[in-house]
């Protein structure tokens, strides 16, 4: 499935859509006073909060979701690909691997893409297209997606 998501970092505190293939919005995320990012479906329900964990050198984020345990994303040192480490409740991890100087990522499990990312700049805002593969955790990887760009502006 294909979603996009517009930023606009002049404008965190107000709600971004993200919009499926269709056009329709299928989850909205923002940034609430406490420093974390919320994720809620279009119906509103919150799905996922993205909280960065401060005084770490590399970044690290906390995924905490409903009834589910928390998934921790640790920024792994990589000079000339920006990446991320996720470990996963049932012991598997996903990998998020970026391009140098690019908004691209791929996401990995083991040596399986599951999603891509790819973005750029469009009238100030960043548009990203992110495609997931079937079965996989659209939530999670939406999630990691806005991990990955927290840790590029970091």
């Amino acid at each position: 499935m294909r979603y996009h998501i517009k930023r606009r970092p002049m404008r965190v505190w107000k709600p971004t859509d993200i919009t499926d293939n269709t056009g329709a919005v299928a989850f909205r995320w923002h940034m609430v006073p406490t420093s974390t990012y919320e994720i809620a479906d279009a119906a509103g329900q919150w799905v996922a909060s993205l909280t960065p964990e401060p005084w770490h050198i590399n970044a690290r984020f906390t995924i905490s979701r409903p009834s589910m345990d928390d998934v921790q994303l640790d920024q792994a040192f990589s000079p000339l690909h920006p990446r991320l480490d996720v470990a996963l409740p049932d012991g598997g991890t996903l990998t998020l691997v970026g391009e140098a100087l690019s908004q691209r990522y791929t996401v990995m499990r083991g040596e399986e893409t599951v999603a891509r990312v790819s973005g750029g700049w469009v009238a100030g805002s960043g548009e990203y297209t992110v495609d997931i593969q079937d079965g996989e955790d659209t939530v999670l990887i939406l999630a990691c997606t806005l991990a990955a760009e927290l840790m590029r502006d970091k």
